[in-house]
C-alpha cells in the first residue's frame, strides 16, 4: 500500500470518490446486480472498494451513484432515477403551463409565483443529480423537496382556478 492515509473515505478526496466507483463492479462481482447488498450495507462491511492492487472493506459511500447501485441494484437505481426524472419533467410542464398562462395575460401575478417557485424546484433537481457525484445520504432533502413541490402544486391549482 503506499498512502500516508490508509482510510478510505474523504481525505484522499477525487482518489477516494474514483475507488468508490469500483463499488459497482464489486457489486457486480458479488451477483448482487438486480437488488444489491440492501439498505446500510457498507455499514455492515459488505461493500469492498478496489485500492492499491486489492478489494478492501468500507463503511463509507461518498458517491450517491455508487451508494444508490451497491444498496438497491439495478432495480432501486432504475425506481429512484424514474422518480428523478418523473419530478424534472412534471417540473418542466408545469413551468411551461404557467409560462404559457402569463403570457396570455391570465392572473399574472399569482401565476408568476408559482412559475418563479416551479423553476426553483428545476434548479434543484438539476443540482441534486449533480450532487450525487460527491455525496450521499441526502435522500431526504430530495422526498422534503417532492413533498413541497406536489403542495405547491395543488396549491397553485387551487388559487388559480
Amino acid at each position: 500500500g503506499g498512502r500516508a492515509n490508509s482510510q478510505l473515505g474523504n481525505a484522499n478526496g477525487i482518489l477516494s470518490r474514483t475507488e468508490q466507483l469500483s463499488g459497482i463492479v464489486w457489486t457486480i462481482m458479488q451477483g448482487r446486480v438486480l437488488s444489491g447488498f440492501g439498505n446500510k450495507a457498507h455499514l455492515a462491511y459488505l461493500i469492498k472498494y478496489f485500492r492499491d492492487g486489492a478489494w478492501v472493506k468500507t463503511s463509507t459511500f461518498d458517491v450517491g451513484y455508487v451508494a444508490i447501485f451497491c444498496q438497491y441494484g439495478i432495480l432501486g437505481s432504475i425506481a429512484f432515477f424514474k422518480l428523478y426524472q418523473s419530478r424534472l419533467n412534471r417540473s418542466v410542464i408545469w413551468y411551461r403551463q404557467m409560462k404559457k398562462a402569463r403570457s396570455m395575460k391570465l392572473q399574472k401575478l399569482r401565476l408568476e409565483t408559482f412559475e418563479n417557485l416551479q423553476n426553483t424546484f428545476i434548479i434543484f433537481y438539476v443540482c441534486y443529480l449533480i450532487n450525487l457525484l460527491t455525496s450521499t445520504g441526502i435522500d431526504k432533502m430530495l422526498f422534503a423537496v417532492i413533498a413541497l413541490q406536489m403542495v405547491s402544486m395543488k396549491l397553485s391549482k387551487a388559487v388559480n382556478e
